[in-house]
């Protein structure tokens, strides 16, 4: 009812109005049957317009009440923290057994070397390979010079017999020279630990993946609800 009633603006008020004249008006407003239906038309409708007002603040307190009551109050734990603080939890114990497994590869390594170490050093102190020279190429023989008759004597068959050309010397082929030997090389000393690395016998944990939530594992309990409260 109060949704639908009718409402009207308050009269204006003139500050210099006289007492007297507002009673008079009231007075002959009362004389009549028509001024007396009036003054109680104006009186019900100011009531609503009063009634409209306070129901009005009434549901805005009421709503504002209900808004603070649904909301939590500030400092108290949610379950995204507290799943938060789970995940914190396990990354805590992860990391705790990750830093085992490294130190006790570390010690195997060390262990490995140290055992490895004298053998290494005999390798390392064996004589140097003599180097190889390669032998020297030799040189063909030159071919004996061929006899020639003196021009003086003049041969029988000269007349009879074509001259022969002259005699082509063999031109003596190029050596070969046979490749130098190369010196072996020296096979790196490879310790007992790189050997069990290489044959797959012992496996280096992975490295853990970079993990998002570092920074938050690493605050206090009062510091992860003041940072989300």
């Amino acid at each position: 009812m109060a949704e639908h009633a009718a409402t009207l603006p308050p009269p204006p008020r003139d500050d210099d109005a006289d007492e007297a004249e507002f009673t008079a008006l009231l007075g002959a407003l009362q004389g009549t049957a028509r001024g007396r239906r009036f003054l109680e038309e104006f009186a019900r409708r100011q009531r609503n317009a009063d009634t409209v007002m306070v129901l009005d603040a009434v549901a805005r307190i009421e709503a504002r009440l209900a808004a603070q009551q649904a909301e939590p109050p500030p400092g108290a734990p949610t379950a995204a923290v507290d799943e938060l603080v789970r995940i914190i939890d396990e990354g805590r114990a992860a990391l705790a057994q990750a830093a085992e497994a490294l130190a006790a590869v570390d010690a195997l390594k060390a262990q490995f070397d140290t055992a490895g170490g004298p053998a290494a050093a005999d390798t390392g102190a064996a004589p140097a390979p003599e180097p190889v020279h390669a032998p020297e190429p030799t040189r063909a023989a030159p071919p004996p010079p061929a006899d020639v008759p003196p021009a003086d004597v003049p041969a029988p068959e000269a007349a009879m017999i074509e001259p022969l050309p002259a005699a082509v010397l063999p031109t003596p082929a190029p050596a070969v020279m046979p490749p130098a030997d190369e010196p072996p090389e020296e096979e790196a000393a490879v310790s007992l630990g790189q050997a069990l690395l290489t044959e797959g016998m012992v496996t280096l944990p992975a490295p853990p993946a970079a993990d998002a939530l570092a920074a938050l594992r690493r605050m206090t309990q009062a510091d992860k609800l003041a940072f989300f409260s």
